[in-house]
């Protein structure tokens, strides 16, 4: 049984779609049944479409001449219409042929969903998969399926009551003429599979609540990815899910509210919900690309990708990873056991979070390769151990925003610009190297970029500068320097028996502690004691 088409707003976006925006108030419920069979169908056919579809239709036409008078009877007689509730509610009649199964308020592929149906709805044309509904949970389940709509202004899935949607596998809804899913009840869509949805009008269009939970959901249409009716009712929760929508006429949009429990707004940078304009925005400006929300992350990526609890056990899932690569969040420790890291145009590995103060222990022998971008951005402390071998190549070896320490390891930092470059924010990129070998190089000799700058401090515990042999760091300039000139191309810091260190901390923690001069020597007097200079004063500069 084909259900009628519903005129909803998605399909007067598209009707409208060269001209201003329509107002949803003003729209008629539902269109013509008869304009409807007269039109032609577009797509390609399917199973059983060809005759069968205009042998359907004309007896679709009939039947509702005939269900037509047999409305009117019943109406004189004082008993009920029919049953079916897939279209408008407001509507005239209520379903368009006369049927003893019991149909429900939703339609699938443009046929209602009924009691005949419900267990097995691949007997749809244009379903493919397992796709089921349960009236007595109001739940649909989608697993490993792929539906389609070949009726002119028929939403893929139509749905018009309270339903929990179950997601299994990956699950692609397909519209070529409205939306893929058009929700007016108050909706769960949840599971552990993934849903595309792809439209000409909306991916998802909503009327009420929608909420997504734990599952994977990803939604495109150019009238909207994930959009509300224009209503005052369409709120969207977010439930430690992934989420991407993309439209360029509004990603996320034409909402009252946006909820996110456990998840954050990954994509783009800076875009959040303004009530204002009902969408997510950035900078009062609804985003128009790819809004892309995952569940809550620990301020970590590799190669791109956040880690979260979903994927910190094994990041050899992320493409371009290979070999061990695990996070703990208890102490925030990234294992790399014998790991490759290997991309393109993105950060090898990555913290954002200025408070996230990262371990990386390295096991075996370990590279990071980021071409055209940097191997390590790291905005809160850093430190690097494990008695292993890593090696990173990019544009700049490490990005420090605060302090580096590496402890008894072998690490190489080449860059095509610099080695190891600190952002210099606040004083506290401080370098310290206890028992290890490491080689740090820069090439750019546009004066910009050195192997080893800036930084704060460099303290060498149980290691020293060997190439080139007298190379020291230098507080003024903020560098290693060679014959007191900053230096471009490599650096070799070695370990040693001598336990010779420049200068020498008790602690080799994130600041400098104690009082050293301009030569990286402690001085074991008080700051009041001592001449007019510069000072290293607990790992900053000061001049008295």
């Amino acid at each position: 049984m084909l259900c009628p088409p519903v005129f909803t707003s998605s399909m007067a976006r598209k009707s409208l779609r060269n001209n201003p925006k329509p107002n949803i108030n003003t729209l008629t419920p539902r269109a013509s049944y008869k304009a409807f069979l007269s039109r032609e169908v577009k797509g390609r056919p399917n199973k059983k479409m060809k005759k069968k579809t205009l042998l359907t239709l004309v007896l679709a036409f009939a039947a509702t001449m005939w269900t037509g008078m047999a409305n009117a009877q019943s109406l004189n007689s004082g008993k009920s219409g029919l049953t079916g509730k897939c279209a408008d509610k407001n509507a005239s009649a209520k379903a368009p042929i006369q049927t003893t199964a019991e149909s429900y308020d939703l339609c699938i592929a443009g046929e209602f969903v009924n009691s005949d149906n419900c267990a097995d709805l691949s007997v749809i044309d244009g379903v493919t998969g397992k796709v089921s509904y349960d009236p007595k949970s109001n739940t649909l389940t989608l697993e490993d399926a792929t539906i389609e709509s070949y009726f002119p202004g028929v939403e893929t899935v139509y749905v018009d009551a309270i339903c929990n949607i179950v997601v299994k596998g990956t699950v692609n809804i397909v519209s070529t003429d409205n939306s893929a899913m058009e929700l007016l009840g108050d909706i769960t869509i949840t599971g552990d599979g993934t849903l595309n949805t792809s439209a000409e009008i909306c991916g998802i269009t909503i009327y009420k609540n929608l909420t997504i939970d734990g599952c994977t959901v990803n939604a495109e249409g150019k009238w909207g990815g994930i959009s509300g009716s224009g209503g005052s009712m369409e709120t969207l929760t977010i439930n430690k899910a992934n989420v991407t929508a993309k439209s360029p006429d509004g990603s996320i949009d034409k909402i009252v509210s946006l909820t996110l429990n456990d998840c954050v707004i990954d994509q783009p940078k800076g875009a959040a919900y303004d009530a204002s304009l009902g969408a997510v925005a950035v900078d009062g400006v609804v985003v128009t690309d790819k809004v892309v929300i995952i569940p809550k992350n620990y301020g970590l990526y590799i190669a791109g990708v956040a880690v979260t609890d979903d994927n910190r056990a094994d990041l050899s899932v992320i493409d371009g990873v290979s070999g061990t690569v695990i996070f703990d969040p208890s102490n925030s420790t990234l294992y790399l056991i014998d790991a490759s890291i290997n991309c393109e145009g993105i950060i090898g590995i990555e913290t954002t979070l200025k408070e996230l103060d990262l371990n990386i222990v390295v096991k075996g022998n370990s590279e990071i390769l980021s071409y055209n971008k940097y191997p390590l951005w790291c905005s809160g402390n850093v430190t690097i151990s494990g008695g292993g071998k890593l090696e990173a190549f990019g544009w700049i070896g490490i990005v420090i925003k605060k302090a580096l320490t590496i402890n008894d390891c072998s690490v190489v930092f080449d860059g095509d610009y610099s080695g190891i470059y600190g952002m210099s924010y606040n004083e506290e990129n401080i370098v310290t190297i206890n028992n290890s070998n490491v080689r740090a190089a820069g090439y750019d000799t546009s004066g910009d970029f050195y192997a080893i700058y800036p930084i704060d401090a460099l303290i060498l515990r149980d290691c020293k500068i060997t190439d080139p042999e007298g190379a020291r760091y230098d507080l003024v300039k903020g560098g290693v320097v060679y014959n007191d000139e900053l230096i471009v191309g490599s650096i070799e810091i070695t370990r040693t028996d001598s336990g010779i260190t420049s200068p020498i901390a008790d602690t080799v923690s994130s600041h400098m502690q104690g009082i050293y001069n301009l030569q990286g020597m402690r001085i074991n007097k008080s700051i009041d004691d001592l001449p007019a200079g510069i000072y290293i004063v607990d790992g900053k500069k000061i001049i008295k």
